[in-house]
């Protein structure tokens, strides 16, 4: 997974400026709930951060792969017992294991080829494995509300780093296509791991499982 020195990929610096910081934020209560029934499996946690899901999925006993861009997170989360390299997932995606469960929770919105990395994260799927996803709703409220006042959330991104954050603005809909792109044959999108409604639901969820029967 070594990548050319000299190459630098925009969010990498963004993202590594915001650990420097210290960030390590509260799993928020719907990624608990989508976890919580993972016991005794291979792992895989795409965009692993500094490992706050990935502690929780050892504590469940199981073996915890992690990838991040960011070299800060990568090291706090191995010092957290997740397995974890640092990793451009848009160009190094590969691994000789095969995982029961993937998880890429925020992820996805960050790429540029959201297809071909799904179809790279199925081939890392042992047979009847999952895949569990979250995107941002690009139809809640709270993103329309800001529409009607004439802002957008890429325009604040711009304004403090000058890159685009979101490269695909997730719809439910939009997130069916996506995954009927990949090949991915039985998946499932929906927001019923959540308890607020389709308009106010910030995030949609994604459950795909490598079965191609």
């Amino acid at each position: 997974m070594n990548r050319n020195k000299k190459e630098y990929h925009p969010l990498e610096k963004y993202i590594e400026k915001d650990y420097k910081k210290g960030r390590e934020r509260r799993l928020p209560h719907y990624k608990l709930k989508i976890v919580e029934g993972i016991y005794n499996k291979k792992v895989l946690d795409i965009g692993c951060g500094c490992g706050s899901l990935g502690e929780l999925l050892i504590k469940q006993n199981n073996n915890v792969f992690g990838l991040d861009i960011s070299k800060t997170a990568v090291k706090k989360a191995n010092s957290k017992g997740i397995k974890s390299f640092v990793c451009d997932i848009e160009k190094d995606l590969y691994f000789k294991d095969k995982f029961d469960t993937i998880i890429m929770f925020d992820v996805l919105e960050h790429v540029l080829d959201p297809v071909s990395l799904l179809n790279r994260a199925k081939d890392l799927l042992k047979e009847d494995g999952e895949l569990l996803v979250l995107v941002p709703n690009e139809m809640s409220l709270i993103y329309k509300l800001n529409a009607f006042l004439g802002r957008s959330f890429q325009e604040l991104i711009y304004l403090n780093n000058g890159y685009a954050e979101h490269h695909t603005i997730f719809t439910k809909k939009l997130a069916e296509i996506i995954f009927k792109l990949s090949n991915f044959k039985h998946f499932k999108v929906n927001y019923d791991n959540f308890t607020w409604k389709y308009l106010v639901n910030q995030t949609i969820f994604i459950k795909a499982l490598n079965n191609n029967k």
